[in-house]
């Protein structure tokens, strides 16, 4: 279910967890580790985020949130309801496209758009760095942002209303003539 590099990043963030003595391992240890994720990172530096500022104000709040494993229990970190939901947005997602293949960290990240963000900090700080679920698609789909889009689309059409690309204005088409004349049906016409 999980690629390689996904897989290795849910370790990392479990080791970090574990590391840090935290009982658990939440979505924002896993955004931590996305966050170190070339494409993501190349991502939200296009999408002009401050991934040190976000690295650092992340670190800062699990630090202060996250709960200590007890010294005399056995050191095991689980993993919260959340992550296993976040998986589960992951894998769906993935297993409802028409390719199939192993969930990657950019399925991740897309997943954490769907959590609610009155829980995750993650969430709250992709919130605050105005970055949406629509920002990223249109990245990963144009190579650009949503705006960055929308400025080129209107800019190419002017005020004329742009159609999508499998649509065709058969006024526009008319008023350049390059419609055929209509031969014997005069009388549907008037």
């Amino acid at each position: 279910m999980l690629s390689k590099k996904a897989d290795k990043l849910m370790e990392e963030a479990a080791h970090y967890a574990f590391d840090l003595g935290h009982e658990f391992v939440t979505t924002d240890h896993i955004f931590l580790f996305l966050l170190k994720d070339k494409d993501i990172k190349s991502l939200l530096e296009d999408l002009g985020v401050d991934i040190k500022k976000m690295e650092s104000s992340l670190k800062q709040w699990i630090d202060e949130n996250t709960s200590k494993m007890m010294p005399l229990l056995l050191p095991q970190t689980r993993t919260t309801d959340s992550v296993k939901m976040l998986l589960t947005i992951a894998v769906t997602s993935v297993q409802m496209g028409e390719q199939k293949r192993l969930v990657e960290p950019m399925d991740l990240f897309l997943a954490i758009f769907s959590l609610d963000s009155n829980d995750h900090e993650c969430k709250q700080l992709l919130e605050a760095a105005q970055v949406t679920r629509l920002d990223v698609i249109t990245y990963l789909s144009h190579g650009v942002s949503n705006e960055e889009l929308q400025s080129k689309e209107s800019a190419t059409s002017g005020s004329a209303k742009r159609l999508p690309p499998f649509l065709v204005n058969l006024n526009d088409k008319a008023r350049e003539g390059r419609i055929d004349r209509l031969i014997g049906r005069q009388k549907e016409i008037e």
